[in-house]
């Protein structure tokens, strides 16, 4: 994943906002069982290695530095209850970036479901 190769397709994607494909982190992760001896086609071996990951300890996970880029961009601790939600939405209709303020001061009531998922 420190490859210019990897770093230039998923860049594009990161620059606008946007999780890259699937498939490049599949490949990568295929390459990297490879070099280290694992039949990184081999769906179970794939699967094994992607459980192992998720269950490591937080502590662990920071040292490895995909896995903590991971953390801090698809699993944040933010605490916030009895805060303001700030910042910019994508709604799936458009597309378009808008203020989530906007959007939700439209509303009495409104009911936010997020997803890291692509």
């Amino acid at each position: 994943r420190l490859s210019d190769n990897y770093l230039t397709q998923t860049r594009q994607y990161f620059d606008s906002g946007l999780a890259p494909p699937q498939s490049l982190d599949e490949e990568a992760e295929r390459q990297a069982l490879l070099a280290h001896g694992f039949d990184g086609d081999d769906p179970e071996v794939v699967e094994t290695y992607r459980r192992v990951a998720r269950e490591l300890p937080v502590e662990q996970r920071e040292e490895i530095f995909f896995l903590k880029a991971n953390d801090k961009l698809f699993r944040p601790r933010a605490i916030q209850v009895g805060h303001t939600l700030k910042g910019s939405i994508i709604p799936v209709h458009t597309g378009i970036p808008v203020s989530l303020h906007s959007l939700v001061s439209q509303h009495k009531r409104t009911i936010l479901v997020a997803s890291t998922s692509t």
